[in-house]
């Protein structure tokens, strides 16, 4: 079915443009030097700021505007795009799970409770049971 796989394919194509968004503010505080600073930059009071900024900003910007994404991704069926789980969601779930973690300084734990269907998308997925299996405390 064309129209299935141009579903899968857009919302893996909207996934990996997440990520991209957040990969300045997550590699600024592993490889400044990255970004044109100094080695150890991220270490220095001045390295902190810039990655708490970076990352509020984040937070305050990408967040929304990729959080609507998922939304009217979602709204075509109970998964990310469609009526039953694919790929695209096998995509999705460790990029939005890694933000309720609480590993990620100055990003909350909480950032997608402002999303109630992507709180209850990550409960259904979490609830499939080879997802909990996956991952499942070993």
């Amino acid at each position: 079915d064309p129209i299935a796989q141009y579903k899968v394919e857009e919302a893996i194509g909207v996934c990996e443009d997440f990520q991209k968004a957040w990969m300045p503010s997550l590699y600024m505080g592993m490889i400044p030097q990255m970004f044109g600073y100094p080695e150890g930059f991220n270490k220095t009071d001045e390295g902190k700021a810039k990655i708490k900024a970076m990352r509020e900003e984040f937070t305050a910007t990408s967040i929304p505007k990729y959080a609507a994404y998922f939304v009217r991704l979602l709204k075509d069926g109970q998964f990310i795009a469609g009526p039953k789980p694919t790929i695209a969601d096998c995509t999705l779930l460790p990029l939005l799970r890694g933000f309720q973690k609480g590993h990620i300084d100055h990003v909350p734990t909480t950032v997608w409770d402002a999303y109630p269907e992507i709180t209850a998308y990550i409960a259904r997925m979490m609830a499939l049971p080879a997802v909990a299996a996956w991952y499942a405390p070993k």
